[in-house]
């Protein structure tokens, strides 16, 4: 898919890696990529002679050889194109451009010992060479740049730089930029208050530090560092750190300012329930399940053959619960697995760990007893003949 960005007025190239990076086990912290958070911290103690440097369209700088075409395929309009440059969302990619740049910046000892690299944002030491000879020396070896920034209101890592009684201070528009102005103020306690879910989940993953934040995607390297910055502010400046969810309909922000995209253009599309030929009521059997698009054509088929996918996604687009910026709320009941007696009543479910796909097997009596196999496929087989092993082991049981 193609990602707009009209803040910066482009387009970035997202490809679905998930299956070639299941294939490719790639990690950071190494002599290759640094972790983001020590570069932070080193970045953080720089004098003020500095300034950043960004590569231009930086992945898209990198040609993969030809050999290598077949794996980033795209199908457009019946026609099948090969992305000749390095795709975006590839989980190699990080380590790819890393060891390149960091070898263009190797090849002269004085632009190494001026520059420091993470990724494709390059800190130049000034006091040791200038960035527009650290510029020349990659234009030289093909890479392009952007126009360098000053230290001081630019941007790196994904992040905006400003200095803090001296100190270079990593922000981010929202939180980061409200943590930075309390601790300025000398404040110690913060209460966050956030609109979005995930970003909630996130924050207080970071300040409880419960569980480690897993994200997937083109974002997932520029959501991580953020979340590291805002980690080393609260563990140097000792915060005591709130969050807060905020639902949409009591945000007074939102129901002030904030209407549907389609409210602001004329619709000359009539109701989709009245749609010709159509014995069911769409919009009555989407109103019981709020489910989505494909879901509710399927079981809108099954009453109503006629029914086609236009009126069903009509249907979608004018449901406000479907529409609202806050998720649909769960319909189902509330429900109980856990039973009195052992081996009663289980609970399977497939899982993955370090890419290998396990079937776990819970008892829901008092003992919790669990059971792990691994599998060799994800089918009904390899699933069913697991089962009748354990079955055979452990005798027989009441609900699955």
């Amino acid at each position: 898919m193609a990602v707009e960005q009209p803040t910066k007025n482009k387009v970035t190239p997202v490809l679905d890696f998930w299956e070639l990076n299941v294939n490719v086990k790639c990690h950071t912290g190494d002599d290759v990529t640094d972790v983001c958070s020590e570069t932070l911290r080193k970045w953080r103690q720089t004098g003020e002679n500095v300034s950043v440097v960004d590569l231009k369209s930086a992945y898209l700088q990198l040609s993969v050889d030809k050999k290598f075409w077949p794996y980033q395929l795209v199908n457009y309009k019946g026609q099948t194109f090969c992305l000749t440059r390095l795709g975006f969302g590839l989980n190699s990619a990080p380590r790819i451009m890393s060891r390149i740049l960091k070898t263009v910046l190797g090849k002269d000892e004085k632009i190494e010992r001026a520059t420091s690299s993470y990724i494709e944002d390059i800190l130049v030491k000034e006091s040791i060479a200038s960035a527009d000879e650290v510029i020349r020396h990659l234009n030289t070896f093909g890479l392009i740049t952007k126009s360098h920034e000053s230290l001081n209101g630019g941007a790196a890592l994904g992040l905006l730089l400003q200095r803090v009684g001296g100190e270079l201070m990593f922000q981010r528009e929202a939180v980061l930029k409200g943590v930075n102005l309390a601790i300025r103020w000398g404040l110690e306690s913060i209460e966050v208050r956030t609109v979005s879910a995930t970003v909630g989940a996130w924050l207080k993953f970071i300040v409880s530090a419960e569980k480690r934040v897993h994200t997937k995607g083109a974002a997932e390297m520029i959501i991580k560092r953020r979340l590291g910055t805002l980690k080393e502010l609260i563990t140097e400046f000792g915060l005591n750190i709130v969050v807060q969810m905020v639902p949409s309909e009591k945000n007074k922000a939102d129901i002030l300012t904030r209407v549907k995209k389609n409210w602001l253009v004329s619709s000359k599309v009539e109701h989709a329930h009245l749609c010709a030929g159509a014995v069911v009521d769409i919009t009555e059997l989407h109103s019981k399940h709020h489910m989505g698009i494909d879901r509710t054509l399927y079981l809108a088929k099954k009453l109503d053959p006629q029914v086609s996918r236009e009126c069903v996604k009509k249907v979608v687009q004018c449901c406000d619960r479907c529409q609202s910026i806050d998720p649909a709320p769960v319909m189902h009941k509330g429900g109980e697995l856990s039973v009195e007696r052992n081996w009663q009543r289980l609970a399977i479910d497939v899982t993955h760990y370090r890419q290998v796909p396990y079937l776990p097997v819970v008892d829901c009596g008092p003992g919790r007893f669990a059971i792990w196999r691994q599998l060799k496929r994800e089918d009904a087989q390899e699933i069913s003949a697991e089962l009748n092993s354990i079955f055979l082991e452990r005798g027989p049981f009441d609900e699955l």
